[in-house]
């Protein structure tokens, strides 16, 4: 096996998908007219990087095997009784879908409040609650009120916003979803400063603390994103983990002084394969957990409820029982991120709330019709795993993974990602997305195993090895 490393002090800058990529757009027509002169300096700096949606556009057209895009998609008969087992559609949740029909039109075509439906955020809040608690109690009456936003990206963007100046560094592992640095470093100025998520193909909370601390010499605030299952490389931490996480947080806050803010980024929240990992989110661990710990949850429908155009989403904060005047200061939480959506978008969907709150009346139907879809990607998973032992670790290897929608392959450093995935196209009709940083040492292909049928992982697989064989 070959290895990777990065410095945990390597200095903040973003990930990328694309890298130098040559096929990043240049802007040549703009600046033949002098357009760029006329633009913000966020704007004239700002592009929209060739990454997931540049590779999944590619497979949609180029594939066979199509593993770009994180949608849980399958065979009708997969999640509907009777259901064509010829027909490959997007799963969803059916009382969703069912709800949604039953919906008067004056319950569809008014404005939804700017925060949300009251209805909606009391069903998403007890959904909150009876997800969480039987694995991580804690004290419900410390929960706020879900603030809704239109969809998870929006809300963790809001609260990035809302916590951080620009040039203040937010603190993320190397591994992490390539728009982060595209929303919070090229959209408001926050650069990321990472740390090694993984340390001997285990999770390393202990470069969370350290690099905390050492940000915390150079900045007032103190702000961290931990998003399991974690969106490339599919970890969910076990229990034992998650509370070296919640340690190494209060470690760092006590030896700093400082508050943390840790926002919790749980889309793909519930997707647990295997035993290894922690079942729910490792929020509820930090719920009222210290006074300079302030734990904000951001969850939505897009993956938990598989309605990724319904862009409905809720940010969650915990109140620690030592804040003075909670009422108050709930209010006021309120009134900010108010002015954050009414800034930006006014409010978010009316429709999918709706729907929603009708399904959540019923949680356990929820719960089940979203267990079929999860014993669907429970198989893709376990038939990657199984695939992957027959592929040369010198060629390439996986991080850990056991929930969530993808793998993350680190891929051999004499082959470029990019390179591969564009091979893999063209020669074996395979879709991957490359995830490069030579900073951080990341030369890696995302696999998202929601959207490839378990009998053609091992196809998907052979390709990946005969692509890197035939590029080294």
């Amino acid at each position: 096996m070959f290895h990777i490393c990065a410095g945990a002090s390597a200095a903040p800058h973003r990930m990328s998908t694309r890298g130098k990529d040559s096929r990043a757009m240049q802007f040549d027509a703009m600046k033949e007219n002098n357009w760029l002169d006329l633009m913000s300096d966020t704007a004239r700096d700002l592009f929209l990087p060739q990454g997931i949606f540049y590779w999944s556009g590619r497979a949609g057209k180029e594939a066979d095997i199509n593993a770009t895009i994180g949608t849980a998609a399958g065979w009708e008969s997969d999640i509907i009784p009777g259901g064509k087992s010829d027909k490959w559609i997007t799963y969803y949740i059916p009382s969703v879908r069912e709800k949604m029909r039953q919906i008067p039109s004056d319950n569809v075509f008014p404005y939804a409040p700017i925060l949300g439906l009251p209805g909606f955020r009391k069903a998403w809040r007890e959904w909150i609650v009876k997800k969480t608690t039987p694995h991580f109690p804690f004290d419900a009456d410390l929960l706020g009120s879900p603030m809704v936003v239109p969809g998870a990206s929006p809300g963790l963007f809001y609260l990035v916003k809302m916590f951080l100046s620009p040039g203040e560094a937010l603190v993320c592992p190397d591994k992490r979803w390539e728009n982060y640095d595209l929303m919070f470093t090229d959209c408001l100025g926050v650069p990321i400063e990472s740390y090694p998520f993984f340390e001997n193909a285990k999770p390393a909370p202990e470069n969370l603390e350290k690099k905390l601390v050492e940000v915390a010499k150079k900045q007032d605030k103190l702000v961290t994103m931990l998003n399991f299952p974690n969106n490339p490389t599919g970890y969910m931490p076990s229990r034992a983990e998650g509370e070296a996480y919640r340690d190494a947080i209060v470690n760092a806050a006590n030896a700093t002084g400082k508050t943390v803010v840790v926002l919790f980024d749980d889309a793909y929240d519930g997707y647990v394969f295997d035993e290894t990992g922690a079942p729910i989110s490792i929020f509820g661990m930090f719920v009222g957990l210290h006074p300079n710990v302030l734990p904000v949850k951001v969850d939505g429908v897009s993956k938990e409820l598989l309605w990724y155009g319904g862009r409905t989403a809720c940010i969650t904060f915990a109140f620690h029982p030592d804040l003075r005047n909670r009422a108050a200061l709930e209010k006021e939480v309120e009134n900010k991120v108010g002015a954050l959506v009414r800034g930006t978008v006014s409010n978010s969907v009316r429709l999918v709330q709706e729907a929603v709150s009708l399904a959540l009346a019923d949680p356990d139907t929820v719960f089940a019709e979203r267990k079929v879809v999860e014993q669907v990607l429970s198989a893709r998973c376990a038939a990657l795993k199984h695939s992957l032992k027959s592929l040369d670790p010198k060629a390439a290897y996986p991080e850990p993974f056991n929930s969530g929608f993808f793998c993350l392959l680190n891929v051999n450093p004499a082959v470029d990602a990019d390179a591969l995935a564009d091979h893999l196209l063209k020669q074996y009709r395979t879709g991957v997305i490359p995830m490069k940083d030579a900073a951080l040492g990341i030369n890696a292909i995302r696999v998202a195993f929601c959207s490839v049928d378990a009998p053609h992982v091992a196809a998907l697989v052979d390709a990946i090895g005969k692509g890197i064989a035939d590029l080294s």
